[in-house]
């Protein structure tokens, strides 16, 4: 993404966070868990992925 142009010009980055969904947790934990991935991923910087080991933090 870093090497797209933009009209702008500006830059363009993109964090993630990964995690598997768990059949015992509601949607909203799972949401948690993958939200505090992603800033996990942005408080490394930027262009990151996190993700957690077989969808469990």
């Amino acid at each position: 993404m870093r090497e797209l142009p933009r009209p702008d010009g500006g830059p363009v980055t993109a964090s993630f966070g990964v995690t598997a969904y768990q059949p015992e947790e509601t949607l909203d934990q799972w949401l948690k868990r993958v939200d505090e991935r992603m800033y996990a991923s942005k408080s490394q910087g930027r262009d990151q992925v996190s993700g957690d080991k077989n969808g469990r933090p």
